[in-house]
């Protein structure tokens, strides 16, 4: 990004993980998430909803994985919205735990 003229803030570190996230590249999502902590940047619920949508479409993850997100998410104490919510439901149901899944909600619920 750098070589074109943009700089690396925390809205372009999520632009590029959401889109990793979206085409299933877990593994760069993941390695931008790394990078974006190194260099100083603070995670949002942008950050957090990025790593979610790259844990349901990644291949070969475990509910581990997903845990560790919710839960960094939680220690942090960013807010999920409701893509947050979404994402995390598909990703409890991409590594197969729809009972979890169906768990996932907001508290309090959104309006």
């Amino acid at each position: 990004m750098e070589t074109r003229g943009v700089s690396r803030d925390r809205t372009t570190f999520n632009s590029v993980m959401n889109a990793c996230g979206r085409a299933g590249q877990t593994d760069h999502t993941v390695a931008l998430y790394k990078e974006m902590k190194k260099k100083g940047f603070m995670p949002d619920v942008f950050t957090f909803t990025a790593l979610a949508t790259a844990c349901a479409r990644g291949v070969g993850l475990r509910v581990s994985d997903v845990v560790a997100v919710e839960e960094e998410m939680a220690q942090r104490e960013v807010q999920p919205n409701v893509h947050t919510y979404t994402a995390f439901i598909q990703a409890y149901r991409a590594v197969g735990e729809w009972r979890t899944a169906i768990r996932v909600q907001p508290s309090p619920p959104l309006p």
